[in-house]
C-alpha cells in the first residue's frame, strides 16, 4: 500500500534586528538562504514552506526552501540548533525577499563577524 505524501512544514518568523538578519543570511548560497533557529526535527533536502517577514516590510515573504544544512542541538548561542533554508531558484518571490535582505545589509554582507553557519 502507498503512503500519503508528508505534509510540507511550515516555518513562520519575523526578523526585526539587522544583526539577526546578518548572522541568519545564508549569502554564500546562489539563490539566497536563511538559517532558522529551531529544535524540530528535519532532513536534508526536505522541503520547508517558509514565511518570512523582514524588519520593516510589513508583509512575509512566503518562500519555498530546502533544507541544505542543519546546526545539531547545541548550548553554544554562536551556532544554535536548527536549519539553513536555501530559497528555490528561478521563484520571484525569493528574489524579492533576497533583494530586500541584502538591501538592509549593505555594507555588511562582506563582513568577517561570524554568523549562525560560518
Amino acid at each position: 500500500m502507498a503512503q500519503a505524501p508528508s505534509a510540507t512544514k511550515m516555518i513562520k518568523l519575523n526578523v526585526n534586528d539587522r544583526n539577526m538578519l546578518y548572522r541568519s543570511y545564508m549569502s554564500y548560497l546562489k539563490n539566497g538562504g536563511f538559517f532558522v533557529v529551531t529544535n524540530d526535527s528535519f532532513s536534508i533536502g526536505e522541503e520547508v514552506m517558509f514565511l518570512l517577514t523582514i524588519m520593516e516590510h510589513e508583509n512575509p515573504f512566503p518562500l519555498r526552501c530546502k533544507v541544505v544544512w542543519i546546526n545539531p542541538k547545541s548550548n553554544n548561542p554562536l551556532k544554535p540548533s536548527g536549519i539553513g533554508l536555501s530559497f528555490f531558484p528561478n521563484d520571484e518571490i525569493a528574489q524579492m525577499a533576497k533583494n530586500v535582505i541584502e538591501t538592509n545589509l549593505a555594507g555588511v554582507l562582506d563582513s568577517q563577524i561570524a554568523t549562525f553557519t560560518m
